[in-house]
C-alpha cells in the first residue's frame, strides 16, 4: 500500500469499526486490507482477448477468507465493519474463480449493502459492488461455463444491470478513481462480459457492437490521464499497481471498437 493511501484506509476502516482512535479492532481491519490487496495483485484477472477464460485464484485468498472469519467471531457479524467483510468475501470467491461460493453469499451482501449506504452521498466501493453484485454473479458464472453452452443474453443482461448501476451515480459522487478501484473492477467485469456477447454472436458488427459498450462502461471508471495512457499506449512504460489490468482491458476495447 502506498504511503499516500495509507491514511485514507485508516480514516475508512476507523469509520467502520466505530472508533475515534486506532484500536487493536481498527488495527486487524488494516491487516485484512493488506493481506488482501497482496493476495489480490497475485491473483489471476483474465487478460483481454475476445473469449477471456474464467478466472482460476483457487486458494489465492485463503489467508485473507481465514482473517475475515477469526474477525467475524471475535468482533461479531452485526457491524458496519462485519458488512463491509462480507461484502469482501463475496468479492474474493467472484476473485477466484468459485461463483457458487459468491452466489450463496448474495442475500448477505444485500444484507450489507443497507448496512453500508453512506449519508456522505460518495459511493464507496462496497456499495458500488453490492449494488453490482447479483450481475457480477450472473456473469462470471456464465463463463465459468467454460464456452460449453454459454448463452448471450445472460451476458448482456449481466452486462446492462451492471452498466445501469454505474450510470445511476452521478460523477460527483464517485470516490476518487486513483483511491477506490472498486468501480474499475465493476465496469472491466462488465465489459468482459460484453466481450463474451461478441463471442457468442461473432459477427464483426456484433463483436465491434459489444467493444463499444464495453468500452463505455469502463472509461468512466479510469481517471483521463489512464484513459489517454491506455489508447496511445504509453500505460506499458509506466507503474499502475493492480490496476494495469484495467488500462490493459480499455486499450484492447478501445482497438476493437475502431471509433
Amino acid at each position: 500500500m502506498s504511503t499516500a493511501r495509507a491514511p485514507l484506509l485508516l480514516t475508512l476502516l476507523c469509520a467502520l469499526a466505530g472508533c475515534a482512535a486506532l484500536t487493536p479492532q481498527t488495527y486487524q481491519l488494516e491487516q485484512i486490507h493488506q493481506t488482501y490487496t497482496s493476495e489480490w495483485v497475485d491473483a489471476e484477472f483474465p487478460p483481454p482477448s475476445q473469449q477471456p477464460g474464467a478466472v482460476n485464484g483457487s486458494g489465492k485468498f485463503s489467508h485473507t477468507l481465514e482473517s475475515i472469519r477469526n474477525y467475524k467471531i471475535q468482533h461479531g457479524t452485526d457491524t458496519r465493519a462485519a458488512a463491509h467483510l462480507t461484502v469482501l468475501e463475496g468479492m474474493i470467491y467472484l476473485q477466484s474463480g468459485s461463483p457458487g461460493m459468491a452466489a450463496l453469499l448474495e442475500p448477505d451482501v444485500d444484507a450489507a449493502r443497507e448496512v453500508l449506504q453512506t449519508t456522505s452521498g460518495v459511493a464507496a466501493r462496497d456499495v458500488i459492488i453490492a449494488v453490482s453484485y447479483p450481475y457480477l454473479v450472473e456473469g462470471w458464472s456464465e463463463i465459468g461455463k467454460g464456452g460449453y453452452d454459454v448463452m448471450i443474453e445472460r451476458f448482456t443482461d449481466a452486462a446492462d444491470g451492471i452498466a445501469d448501476e454505474l450510470a445511476n451515480i452521478p460523477p460527483d459522487a464517485r470516490a476518487a478513481v486513483d483511491v477506490d478501484s472498486g468501480g474499475a473492477y465493476v465496469a472491466t467485469s462488465a465489459a468482459i462480459f460484453y466481450t463474451w456477447a461478441g463471442a457468442v454472436n461473432p459477427t464483426p458488427e456484433n463483436k465491434k457492437a459489444m467493444a463499444i459498450k464495453g468500452e463505455a462502461v469502463l472509461g468512466p471508471w479510469l481517471s483521463e490521464r489512464e484513459r489517454t495512457a491506455a489508447v496511445d499506449g504509453t500505460f506499458r512504460d509506466l507503474e499502475w499497481g493492480s490496476r494495469l489490468r484495467y488500462l490493459e482491458w480499455y486499450a484492447w476495447l478501445h482497438d476493437k471498437a475502431g471509433v
